[in-house]
């Protein structure tokens, strides 16, 4: 837990040591000490940091090593960190503090303040445009609230208050459930088992009866419903939608959640790409530049190595090479120090791979590092490629070979990696042969390897490469 500090950001990490100085959290000495000692190592602590050995010389000042008692004061400065964290998430949800305040007030019978308290988060409430589930589910705590604080008066008179309370909850369920059928679907992309989706039908229709409410009042219940139905039936009219939505209400969202909302459409796009439909790209691209211009790839000051080289591989195949090059030179000082190198240079050999400077492929992927499996393998696959173009067919196979060999011995590799090292040397071995085949054989066999590449299942990288290599031949 000790480690995880590494992952703070500057402000966090300082926000953290305020914290841990408090007297109210943190009353042991040697805890202070410990954080003194591995403050200056930060965010680079390592394990032989916090050995026994180190703690003991460095923290407890002590020659002989007391095993029990540092394993207690690591115990009682991880729990610190935990502390520290739900300190963090529970500010970071108002509402929920409102709710509990109210709540606290209503407990100790104190009127004046409760009413006041609840008139500032009912006005608040009128205001907000995103409503998510903790929106709806802090609605339905603090109705409950409202109706036993005045129990005693519901008695004597209608109590409207629960009719407001059981439409948040309805809300609540529709939000939750459109989720998990999103979620479902996507699941059971490639699998021939299906998800038993109740209800799944009472909840489209109910949207779809309420649509003029829901796309007024209710924006992330309205854009998760056209999500369902865009990636249920694959129909533009629902991708064509939300994007009017969006662009409608932009300035009403917040900016991580409408990065977020952008991906739907971003996967909507690429699930018809790597089906064959390579005109989707020009949409793909469309949605790039308007995400570029509202800077949304940069959350807090960051933007993923993944969503980074996503974006790249999509814009090269369009051949938009300024564009891509303005990208990675602009984006590449937001990438997180563990994988700017790496991911900076991949994508620059990608780049000049799409324009022929086979050269300079070359002299950039040396400069990998190969911190993570992902840009081992990657860098591989583009240097199968590079030496597929030349003609070099014994360099495709010795490749392909030390990614088989690479597969089989690395234990890090997850089971979807191996899955796509095996996809990519099967393909590329079948290319191969289809290339060193007379034009006669190779004439009908092409149709053969290209039905396999469309039937297949698993995830085949630069599949649209391959059509392409396919039809050249």
């Amino acid at each position: 837990m000790i480690l995880f500090l590494n992952d703070l950001t500057v402000n966090e990490f300082f926000q953290f040591e305020t914290f841990l100085y408090s007297p109210y959290f943190s009353r042991v000495r040697n805890i202070k000490l410990l954080f003194d000692y591995i403050k200056p190592f930060y965010p680079y602590i390592k394990p032989e940091h916090i050995t026994y050995e180190s703690i003991s010389k460095n923290v407890l000042n002590e020659k002989t090593i007391n095993k029990v008692k540092i394993r207690k004061l690591i115990s009682d400065f991880s729990k610190l960190i935990e502390t520290y964290l739900l300190q963090v998430e529970m500010e970071s949800d108002k509402d929920h503090n409102k709710f509990l305040l109210l709540n606290a007030l209503r407990k100790r019978g104190l009127t004046k303040r409760f009413n006041s308290e609840l008139r500032t988060f009912l006005d608040s409430r009128g205001k907000s445009f995103s409503k998510d589930d903790n929106y709806y589910l802090n609605d339905v705590n603090v109705y409950d609230s409202i109706f036993y604080f005045n129990f005693s008066n519901f008695k004597l008179k209608f109590a409207d208050i629960l009719q407001a309370k059981s439409d948040s909850i309805d809300y609540l369920f529709l939000f939750l459930k459109l989720h998990i059928f999103n979620e479902m679907m996507e699941n059971e992309a490639g699998r021939d088992l299906k998800f038993n989706k109740k209800f799944f039908n009472e909840v489209i229709n109910f949207v779809r009866d309420n649509k003029n409410e829901i796309y007024s009042n209710h924006p992330n219940i309205y854009i998760i419903y056209l999500v369902v139905l865009m990636n249920m039936s694959g129909d533009d009219l629902y991708v064509e939608e939300l994007k009017r939505y969006l662009k409608t209400n932009e300035n009403k969202i917040d900016k991580n959640k409408l990065n977020y909302y952008y991906h739907y459409i971003r996967a909507y796009y690429v699930v018809k790409i790597n089906s064959g439909k390579t005109q989707y790209r020009e949409d793909l691209f469309e949605i790039f530049k308007l995400m570029n211009k509202k800077r949304l790839f940069i959350i807090d000051n960051t933007i993923t190595d993944m969503e980074f080289n996503s974006v790249i591989n999509t814009v090269l195949a369009l051949k938009e090479y300024k564009w891509v090059n303005n990208f990675i030179e602009e984006y590449k000082e937001f990438l997180h120090p563990d994988f700017a190198n790496d991911a900076y240079n991949l994508s620059v050999s990608k780049l000049l791979y799409h324009k022929k400077d086979f050269d300079g492929v070359f002299e950039h992927l040396n400069k990998v590092e190969f911190k993570d499996p992902f840009y081992y393998y990657n860098a591989k696959f583009l240097l199968a490629r590079v030496h597929y173009d030349t003609k070099n067919y014994m360099g495709v196979t010795y490749i392909t070979e030390n990614l088989k060999q690479y597969s089989r011995f690395n234990k890090f590799l997850k089971p979807d990696q191996k899955s796509v090292i095996k996809i990519f040397n099967k393909y590329m071995n079948e290319l191969i042969k289809l290339s060193e085949m007379n034009i006669k054989k190779r004439k009908s066999m092409k149709s053969i390897l290209r039905k396999q590449l469309e039937n297949e299942k698993a995830l085949v990288t630069n599949i649209n490469w391959f059509y392409e290599k396919i039809d050249k031949l």
